[in-house]
């Protein structure tokens, strides 16, 4: 049996784009499992990997965004191909090789394809094995799903769940795949609250990526201090764009002068 697991947020999106589209395409026998009105994506999802580990009859877990319709009509059949290999833990539509932040699709080489509002992300090849999956859809096998949870006093809020996710099922020796399936993502992208996201862009950075205890801690502490670390960023683009627009300002008037 294939699952479906969602994190259902305030808009009527899930209601109105997700849900009609997943009821075209999935099989009878599958579960729709959902979570409505979370604080954390991390405790929804560990919410929702908790209640589908009970199920004895589990195939996959799929873990969608409530803005995701997904279009395969084969989606089912593709993830237990995927997933007859036991080395597989997990499965999307789109991922990336080598990011070095949570911001996945900016630092790393894209694989696969998923074409939404803000545009036709599409990578360098169409399925392969990758290092991380975007969180819009991500199957995990059943293995995965009764070993492994979030550690919610490190994450909080809604940013880096997709990352953290992936960086712990390779951690236990799982491969992390990218697979042709069709979806369209009904959103135009962002990062949203950018407080959130680069705390929880600090504390992946320094939990997964290989560096000295020492840098570790430093990663630590600014993910402590996020917000002070946003604020002087804004501060400083305020600043800069300031003194642009007074030089500008400065230099007509000397032209006009000089005429």
């Amino acid at each position: 049996m294939i699952v479906f697991g969602i994190c259902i947020g305030e808009r009527n999106v899930w209601e109105e784009v997700a849900r009609p589209a997943l009821d075209r395409v999935r099989e009878p026998s599958s579960v729709v499992l959902s979570v409505r009105g979370a604080a954390s994506i991390f405790e929804a999802y560990n919410e929702l990997l908790e209640r589908a580990s009970h199920l004895d009859d589990l195939e996959a877990l799929v873990l969608f965004h409530d803005d995701l319709e997904i279009t395969d009509v084969s989606v089912s059949s593709k993830l237990r191909q995927s997933f007859c290999d036991p080395e597989v833990g997990a499965v999307g539509p789109i991922g990336a090789l080598g990011p070095n932040s949570i911001d996945w699709w900016r630092s790393g080489t894209r694989i696969g394809r998923a074409p939404g509002l803000d545009g036709e992300h599409v990578g360098t090849q169409p399925s392969g094995t990758v290092d991380t999956l975007d969180g819009i859809f991500i199957a995990l096998s059943p293995w995965v799903v009764r070993n492994v949870r979030y550690d919610t006093t490190r994450y909080q809020g809604f940013h880096g769940y997709d990352a953290e996710l992936c960086s712990q099922i390779r951690s236990l020796g799982k491969r992390i795949v990218v697979v042709d399936l069709d979806t369209f993502h009904h959103s135009k992208g962002g990062r949203g609250d950018i407080v959130a996201w680069r705390r929880a862009d600090l504390t992946w950075r320094a939990r997964w990526r290989p560096l000295p205890s020492w840098k570790r801690a430093v990663l630590r502490a600014r993910a402590r201090h996020a917000h002070l670390e946003v604020w002087f960023a804004r501060r400083i683009a305020v600043t800069t764009h300031w003194l642009k627009a007074t030089r500008s300002v400065l230099a007509a008037k000397v032209g006009l002068g000089d005429k």
